[in-house]
């Protein structure tokens, strides 16, 4: 049976209260926006450890040709710039960046943070 609550349509602007914002998908934990892709990387040698599903729609690589391959893999400045961040930024909280991709030099907005195990995860 159907959950009421996402039944209900939604509320005009500027009627938004918490029972609303309860409905909205984003509140589910562990998973990555459809138009985006998310990639976790050794912090030592900038190692491709894990990505989400995604990535082979978005990257046109697939995951397994990307696991355990250094990020220049991917073409692109995105190694670079990444190094450049690690000697200058506080990677605890996420620090925005902008970068290319690919052999055809596709741009992506990211966001890369280091969680306390050392890994660095980048969300494009």
């Amino acid at each position: 049976m159907a959950d009421e609550a996402h039944l209900q349509p939604d509320p005009a602007f500027g009627q938004t209260d918490l029972t609303n914002c309860e409905r909205e998908l984003i509140h589910l934990a562990g998973a990555v926006q459809p138009h985006g892709a998310l990639l976790v990387l050794d912090s030592g040698d900038l190692r491709v450890l894990q990505v989400s599903g995604n990535v082979q729609r978005l990257l046109g690589v697939a995951a397994e040709g990307l696991l355990q391959q250094p990020l220049t893999a991917l073409g692109g400045d995105l190694a670079d710039r990444i190094a450049a961040l690690r000697r200058t930024a506080d990677l605890r909280e996420p620090v925005a960046l902008q970068c290319e991709l690919g052999a055809d030099q596709r741009s992506f907005d990211a966001a890369l943070h280091q969680v306390a195990t050392g890994a660095l995860v980048l969300e494009l």
